[in-house]
Formats: C-alpha cells, structure tokens, sequence
C-alpha cells in the first residue's frame, strides 16, 4: 500500500479566509493574523510511504529542496528545545531541523 499524494491547488488557498471577518478579528490576538504563516505544499519528506507488507517506512527528515525549510516561527530561548543548535538558519518547519539524524524509534528488525 503506498500513499497518495495530496491535492495540488495553484493560487493563494488561504485568500478566501484571510478576505473574512474573522481573519480581521484574528488580529486582535495575533498582529499579523490567523494563516499570515501558513503554508500550503508537500514538505517533501525524505521518505513517507507504507510498505507492501504494511510497515511504515517513514523518514520525516526534510529533503534540501523542501518549503518548510526556513519557513518556521523562532521560539522564545527559555523553551526547551534540544535540536535548536542543529538548524543553521531560520528554524525550519517541523520537528526535524534540516541536516539532523531520524528518529529512531518504532519496529526493530533482526
């Protein structure tokens, strides 16, 4: 079983939203606005796919090319975050800075 990609969509598909009232009254809590961050594109993981015999052989390292790299928020220095000094520049999206090691956990083969 291998999974699908998601759909491609051209354009800006948070525009609809960010035109509404409640995008505006998001200001109120977050200046620049509810989605003003977001990002809509396949974040190109080195690996997401299900095997045929059903294992999950996912590898959600970031490839170089990816969008998400760079396009993260910084958080503030007094929370905890030990892979901070892996990210060379601006903190990528996701969990996984660009250049660090998979995680290693789930099913261990012999």
């Amino acid at each position: 079983m291998v999974r699908e990609r998601g759909p491609s969509l051209a354009g800006d598909v948070f525009a609809k939203f960010r035109s509404s009232p409640l995008f505006e009254a998001s200001k109120k809590r977050h200046a620049p606005g509810w989605t003003t961050g977001d990002l809509f594109a396949d974040p190109l993981f080195v690996a997401f796919a299900t095997t045929a015999d059903g294992h999950s052989a996912e590898d959600l390292r970031l490839q170089p090319t990816s969008p998400a790299i760079d396009a993260g928020v910084p958080l503030p220095a007094e929370w905890p975050d030990v892979l901070r000094a892996a990210d060379g520049g601006a903190p990528d999206i996701g969990a996984l800075p660009l250049g660090a090691e998979p995680l290693k956990v789930g099913i261990v083969r012999q």
